[in-house]
């Protein structure tokens, strides 16, 4: 965080503890206020002259007089927020602060509750608010059944295109309740009647438990057509990984539910499916950006072959995730060597939750992406997420690359057969680009291994993300050791960081 943002986030952490505005101010108090703002800005200028003649030499007075032009730059700008002439921006520059106040909010109740406020102000800010749809059509049904709010919003989004977040409610995701937990007829109502503007859906993405509302709202999508706009899809299974469906869902009954939008040519683009399957040979798939399969049993998988079809078929793939979903393998009857795929723009690659044999043929299946130079060719791999590993397997990043040039050199080379490496070839750090790892279910003496490797190479890692279950298993001393060699950040289950949002270029 640069000085401009942390300024910005202390002005909003104070502005938020204010109370809210009763009535306009009135014009001697205008004047007032504008007189303080001047006498700030006056004493700004003065304080910038002196720190800039150089003349102080005393330490301790130029940290005072620094920590006085802050201060004296802070209050001005704060009052002169206050004052500013808000009615007197055109509506289109309204319509983009409205925007601006909704999508940057922290969270889907923070932005809902910006929304209702916008309306609540005053009659003219209520009229330009509901006269924009853009500012309406990214939708979270969060609350309970009917979810009122929700299609309110809904409605208000008129013929815009809709960005849509269907799950559990709040209230199950903070009670754990399983009276709360969405059920199949509930899904099948809330489907219903969001497939009513199936042709203006560009993101669907759904969040459940339990497989009765995955069926549900599968089965609707089977039968929705003309989901042209569709670019994002992503369904999840937060339940018991790996398990099926209850036994009055016959298997051919959910294979034939899970044939998305008819079988119809989409424009999808990202597409992830989190402990749910598809009817891979009937559901047409191709062109993708991002392709995330998670938490998926062997027989339910695409096969090898259909798997490949998808990868070729999209050329422009930026990231792919297989975390315990992929290609249907079975390691007594490994799949015969295909020729490598050719991923020209693969920026994040994640492997994990697989045996050895699928692991080292998925690799060398891949032809991961590189950028021309005038010595080498360079991996552009820049997110990394692992969880599982070894020390042996996470070891294996951070040895010098030179190592792996030829087999007859042992992974321990005597110090004549490194001397001789060295010699015949420039230093080859793996992963140069590599600034964010994700880990989770690791030893941290491992991962602490790795940072201190490559700070010590000049290439930090600028921040380490880790599974907020697996972080509250760790104790402070090794929390300070993780924070001596990057940025540490807890994050939820089944959320992406920033950076991994960024790379999977998500609309």
């Amino acid at each position: 965080m640069n000085y401009d943002q942390w300024e910005d986030t202390i002005y909003k952490a104070y502005l938020r503890k204010q109370p809210e505005p009763t009535a306009p101010e009135s014009e001697e108090r205008k004047a007032e206020l504008m007189g303080i703002a001047d006498r700030f800005k006056e004493r700004t200028a003065k304080i910038a002259t002196i720190l800039q003649s150089r003349t102080l030499r005393n330490v301790n007075e130029v940290e005072r007089l620094i920590d006085s032009l802050a201060e004296a730059r802070w209050k001005r700008c704060v009052i002169l927020w206050r004052l500013f002439p808000f009615k007197q921006l055109p509506t289109e520059i309204v319509v983009k602060i409205f925007r601006q106040v909704a999508w940057s909010a922290r969270g889907n109740a923070e932005s809902n509750l910006a929304l209702l406020r916008l309306t609540w102000v005053c009659r003219h800010w209520r009229h330009i608010a509901l006269c924009d749809k853009a500012l309406w059509n990214t939708i979270w049904f969060s609350e309970s059944s009917p979810w009122t709010r929700s299609f309110t919003f809904f409605e208000r989004a008129g013929t815009a295109p809709l960005s849509l977040r269907i799950g559990e409610s709040n209230r199950f995701l903070e009670t754990r309740d399983r009276n709360d937990i969405l059920t199949r007829e509930q899904m099948e109502s809330l489907m219903d009647r969001i497939l009513t503007k199936v042709e203006q859906i560009t993101m669907l993405i759904i969040s459940v438990e339990e497989w009765p509302a995955v069926y549900a709202a599968l089965s609707k999508l089977r039968a929705a057509s003309r989901a042209r706009l569709l670019y994002r899809f992503e369904i999840h299974r937060l339940g018991r990984p790996y398990t099926w469906l209850r036994p009055e869902y016959e298997t051919h009954e959910y294979l034939e539910a899970s044939t998305l939008c008819g079988a119809e040519a989409l424009a999808l683009r990202y597409l992830c499916c989190n402990g749910v399957h598809l009817n891979w040979n009937r559901t047409p798939i191709s062109n993708l950006q991002c392709l995330d399969l998670r938490r998926m049993p062997a027989q339910y998988s695409p096969s090898v072959e259909r798997f490949f079809e998808i990868l070729r078929s999209s050329p422009n793939l930026e990231s792919l995730i297989l975390d315990g979903g992929g290609p249907s393998w079975d390691d007594k009857n490994p799949h015969p060597e295909v020729p490598p795929v050719h991923l020209p723009h693969l920026a994040t690659l994640i492997i994990g939750s697989f045996s050895l044999l699928l692991s080292t043929f998925l690799v060398k299946a891949l032809d991961a992406p590189k950028r021309p130079r005038s010595d080498a060719h360079e991996h552009e791999l820049q997110y990394m997420r692992v969880g599982g590993l070894k020390r042996h397997v996470l070891h294996a990043f951070f040895i010098d690359g030179r190592l792996h040039l030829m087999d007859d050199y042992p992974l321990i080379p005597t110090d004549a057969q490194r001397k001789q490496i060295e010699e015949a070839h420039p230093p080859i750090i793996l992963l140069p680009k590599l600034k964010y790892l994700e880990y989770q279910s690791m030893d941290t003496n491992d991962v602490l291994q790795f940072g201190q490797f490559r700070k010590h190479k000049d290439l930090p890692l600028e921040k380490i993300y880790i599974n907020s279950h697996w972080a509250a298993q760790m104790s402070k001393q090794e929390r300070d050791l993780l924070r001596t060699v990057s940025s540490l950040y807890s994050m939820s289950p089944h959320s992406l960081a920033p950076e991994c949002e960024m790379l999977h270029m998500i609309p």
